[in-house]
């Protein structure tokens, strides 16, 4: 009676408690046969552990999820019920493990394809948490030793009655580990979904596959409290409660679970749970019930192997054992599955338990999928909708609801967000000269390309069969453009468009200089027009040796040149202009090097030693002279040679080039060494005084015709009139006074003669007129002695010579009456002459002496009224 009175207080303490938190009646319905049993206590979420009284015997705290596990008595569960901390009591209940070709049917092998930023879609870096029996991380194919593949774990089931805890969570029934290979075994043969995850060993479960809720609920604790660690984003449980009761979600009577596997999904851990092995129709397991979990049943093949009363022979349809009703999620192979054993080898065994591994490693490869594509964390929803949207569509014979069996690759494409990468080789946006224009290009996708098309200029579109390239035809002479377009699996779509232009028409080209004649230079100025109705790209010429030669720097812009031709006597070059479509024209002229002789030209030389001076292209040259004689010339080199002497020459000048072909060029000159003999002519002035006029004339003969003849007249130089060989000059109007000159002429070939120099004195205008009425007697017969005084001084100087002979006349009246003749013998040493003469009118013959001074070549002495001083006039 007394179990049943503490009962009734603790249902009435219960019924007065206005915050009272839910209690499992079966806990209560325990307490009326037992003294103790075992529950989980889950606090409100503004409570912490250490709120709950110490006398409350604990199991297991579980931090992550606000919560414990434990004992309690009447007494002490009097004691939470009227905590205002504790939110939820339900009773601790026994759970269960819930006992190959499955990869291919769900499309994992197509998802291993898959290559983002060099890392194939195996799961890589994705890491499960299995809560199960526990993992033999020693087998060859889950890593071959601790912390490999098996990052860490905990053993929260170190004996049999689950009462101890170890850190070794190493399998010893081989449920744990079998799932475990599911999910990532990485042997060749037996290869897990998500072969290159890493695991976390949870062991909950003992030897015989059983165990509690608490070690379970400790289990996600920590799985949830080492998430950051580890990168855990999968819960994997294949374990169960072997009753399947609830027929809809069973959150508000499992607390515990419905709290733990909320704080995993918010804190972004998907939840895989088998949905039990009961054969409901209606019911699942706990903790599958609970609304957030992912809950899984099985599908077989009879193909592969049924279990139990299966037989069906084609894949997909749901084992009788499985537990379903509308809450059930996914599906996924569960009959035959040959996975890893314990202590090495593998092992074929049946169940929701090998089904649900499959479906946690398609959340790892989903989940890596889309963070190496662009560092989204897909949350559990998100990838559970993939899986289920994109899945195949089971109909269950027994309840008439539909399922989704996983399609792993085509979930992963219906994740896909990456439009395809897209380059463009051709055509590029350039000018073209064809309309065959190629499409060229290459595409790729993270998943797969689906279509590919393109539309040309007009709008025309045309799908591109198996996303290769072709060859379309362009619009002639217009701007073109394409649009690419490549879409992939989801319609992720990426395009490119292209702008060109079609040009057919060769460039315009007019070539004016050189033409076809002969040069006698070797630098050649080209001149040239150019032009096209879009652009010019380049101008180039090629000579007669195949050299190119480029016009335009920088290009677009053609320039006239200079080039310097070969070594060839007949040349020719090809004027080339292209524009950037291509198009081409070109025009090639001809011509010649002549052979040009600059020296001897045909004229008269002076000398026989003549220059030959020329310019000719070529490779052997010589020449042949007036008497046929050949000279080689090294190296076409410029030379001198000897002529005939005082006559007409000629040379031929022969030029060849190393083709054979020879030019040659003739010349005719004349040497004339001789100069010409100058005679004047007999009406010349010539050594004498003009005493009549104040005109000269000077006239002469030459012995040959004269190119230049000058007269130096009193050191001024004049020009002479040449007719033939005769030659002259007039003076006219002279003023008295004394002249000397002399002539200079050459004849064409350059030979000079200078005559002697002459002299003239004009005294045309002297007064003599003197008159003599009669002779002293002083002067009849007595030598008198007079002075000549030239008063003109030095300005008379030039005008007398040393050793001429000069003259005296005496005259009366106008009349000669004495003249004397006498030379100049002395050196100037003053400006007089003193001459001493015995005059007589009849005595022409008396001796002077004369000394110093300077004197007129003529000079009249007038005898009227003589004195011993005379000054003669001035000239």
């Amino acid at each position: 009676m007394r179990p049943m009175h503490n009962l009734a207080l603790i249902l009435i303490l219960l019924a007065a408690a206005t915050n009272a938190a839910s209690i499992d009646p079966k806990v209560l319905a325990d307490l009326q046969d037992s003294n103790e049993v075992s529950v989980i206590v889950m606090l409100e979420n503004s409570a912490n552990l250490t709120d709950v009284p110490d006398t409350i015997d604990k199991d297991h705290e579980f931090g992550a999820l606000n919560g414990f596990s434990g004992t309690v008595s009447r007494e002490s569960l009097g004691e939470l019920l009227g905590d205002v901390s504790v939110a939820s009591i339900q009773l601790n209940k026994p759970v269960g493990i819930l006992l190959a070709q499955s990869a291919p049917l769900v499309n994992a092998t197509q998802a291993w394809t898959l290559t983002l930023n060099g890392t194939n879609i195996t799961g890589r870096g994705e890491t499960v948490c299995i809560i199960d029996t526990g993992i033999d991380y020693n087998h060859s194919s889950l890593g071959g030793g601790w912390g490999s593949r098996v990052l860490s774990g905990y053993n929260y089931c170190a004996n049999e009655a689950c009462s101890q805890e170890s850190s070794d969570p190493y399998d010893n029934h081989g449920h744990g580990t079998h799932v475990a290979g599911i999910i990532a075994s990485n042997d060749s043969t037996n290869r897990g979904i998500a072969f290159e995850a890493s695991l976390i060993a949870i062991k909950a479960l003992n030897s015989a596959g059983s165990g509690t809720d608490d070690d379970v609920i400790a289990g996600i604790n920590w799985c949830v409290a080492n998430a950051t660690a580890y990168n855990i984003s999968v819960i994997s449980m294949s374990i169960g409660s072997f009753n399947a009761s609830n027929t809809g979600y069973c959150d508000s009577s499992e607390p515990a679970y419905s709290s733990a596997i909320n704080t995993a999904v918010t804190n972004n851990i998907s939840v895989i749970i088998a949905s039990g092995n009961d054969a409901s129709n209606t019911s699942m397991d706990v903790p599958g019930c609970i609304e957030n979990a992912t809950t899984v049943g099985a599908v077989y093949d009879a193909n592969v192997g049924a279990y139990g009363s299966d037989s069906t022979t084609f894949a997909d349809k749901i084992t009788y054992y499985t537990n379903r009703n509308s809450k059930l999620d996914l599906l996924a192979p569960g009959s035959h599955i040959t996975s890893a054993n314990d202590g090495g080898g593998f092992v074929t065994l049946d169940g929701t338990s090998m089904a649900t591994p499959h479906i946690a490693g398609a959340f790892a490869l989903l989940r890596q999928y889309k963070r190496l594509e662009n560092g989204t964390l897909l949350n559990p929803p998100q990838i559970e909708n993939a899986l289920k949207n994109r899945g195949l569509n089971v109909t269950d014979s027994r309840t008439g609801l539909n399922f989704s069996r996983i399609n792993i690759y085509r979930s992963i494409v219906s994740i896909d967000a990456s439009k395809p990468l897209l380059s463009v080789a051709s055509p590029l946006n350039i000018t073209y000269n064809g309309t065959n224009i190629s499409l060229s290009y290459s595409a790729s996708d993270n998943i797969a390309l689906d279509v590919c098309s393109f539309t040309n200029t007009t709008g025309s579109a045309e799908t591109l069969s198996g996303c290769a390239n072709i060859t379309f035809i362009a619009a002639a002479n217009l701007q073109n453009n394409v649009t690419l377009i490549i879409n992939d699996t989801n319609s992720n779509s990426n395009s490119s468009q292209i702008f060109f232009t079609v040009d057919t028409v060769p460039p315009l080209l007019s070539v004016s200089q050189p033409q076809n004649t002969t040069y006698n230079i070797t630098n050649i100025s080209i001149q040239y027009s150019a032009s096209d109705s879009n652009h010019v790209d380049r101008c180039w010429l090629v000579n007669v040796t195949g050299d190119s030669v480029f016009l335009n720097n920088p290009r677009e812009v053609c320039d006239n040149a200079t080039f310097l031709l070969s070594n060839k006597l007949l040349n020719n070059i090809t004027v080339y202009v292209n524009d950037t479509g291509g198009n081409t024209n070109s025009s090639t002229i001809f011509f010649s090097l002549a052979v040009s002789i600059h020296e001897p030209t045909n004229k008269t030389y002076s000398a026989t030693n003549v220059s030959l001076n020329y310019t000719a292209s070529g490779d052997t040259c010589w020449f042949v002279n007036t008497t046929g004689h050949t000279v080689m010339l090294l190296g076409c080199s410029n030379t001198t040679f000897t002529a005939l002497d005082n006559r007409q020459n000629n040379i031929t000048l022969f030029v060849n080039d190393s083709e054979g072909s020879t030019r040659s060029s003739q010349v005719f000159f004349t040497t004339d060494t001789i100069s010409p003999f100058m005679n004047f002519t007999a009406s010349a002035a010539n050594n004498e005084t003009m005493s009549i006029t104040n005109d000269i004339i000077i006239n002469i003969t030459s012995s040959e015709a004269l190119s230049a003849a000058l007269l130096e007249w009193n050191g001024a130089n004049l020009t002479m009139n040449i007719s033939g060989s005769s030659i002259s000059y007039s003076h006219a109007d002279l003023t008295d006074g004394n002249y000397t000159f002399r002539i200079v002429a050459n004849d064409s070939a350059g030979n000079i003669n200078v005559t002697a120099f002459r002299w003239v004195y004009i005294n045309a205008t002297r007064n003599f007129t003197s008159y003599i009425n009669d002779l002293n007697s002083s002067l009849s017969a007595n030598n008198v002695t007079f002075t000549l005084l030239n008063t003109s001084g030095s300005d008379d100087a030039s005008r007398v010579f040393v050793d001429i002979n000069y003259t005296m006349r005496f005259n009366a009246s106008g009349i000669v009456a004495e003249i004397a003749n006498f030379s100049w013998l002395n050196s100037n040493t003053s400006n007089t002459v003193n001459v001493t003469r015995n005059i007589t009118l009849n005595n022409v013959s008396a001796a002077f002496n004369s000394s110093g001074g300077l004197l007129d070549n003529y000079v009249w002495v007038d005898v009227n009224n003589f004195t011993n001083n005379y000054t003669p006039p001035t000239t």
